[in-house]
């Protein structure tokens, strides 16, 4: 008589699409350092980033040169109390500024895909330029500064 054997079988990886919240709590704001995100790890393709207040002495969220993280959307929430820097670039599906918040984008960096604005602001650093690649939307007021 045969003894049944167990037997494992490998199924694709599975990566459900999550909601982060930008914490700042790193040692700097650097975009891609996992202890600035709720659950200890940056957005990846599917997550979208979400924005929110800090409290002081936190850091807000830089892109450096150099890094081009992708993720599936950015969210700025009404409740921010900071701009997300872009001195890299960013590529997202979508960007959603809630009405009437006072920070939204800056930077000399791209912000890359599709973009959509609430009446956030999106401005350049100095002189730099900054560009938005792939289309824009806006609904009411938006103003690229």
């Amino acid at each position: 008589m045969r003894t049944p054997r167990l037997q494992l079988i490998h199924l694709e990886d599975r990566c459900q699409p999550a909601n982060i919240t930008w914490l700042g709590t790193g040692e700097n704001g650097d975009w891609s350092r996992g202890e600035n995100w709720d659950g200890g790890s940056a957005p990846g393709a599917a997550d979208t980033a979400l924005l929110a207040g800090l409290p002081a002495g936190r850091h807000p969220p830089v892109i450096p040169v150099g890094q081009n993280p992708s993720i599936a959307n950015v969210q700025i929430h009404d409740s921010c109390n900071y701009d997300l820097t872009i001195l890299g670039s960013l590529t997202t599906k979508g960007v959603l500024i809630q009405p009437d918040v006072p920070h939204g984008i800056v930077g000399s960096g791209s912000l890359n895909d599709r973009a959509r604005f609430g009446s956030g602001t999106v401005k350049r650093l100095g002189n730099s330029a900054f560009s938005i690649g792939g289309g824009f939307a806006a609904r009411g007021i938006a103003a690229l500064r």
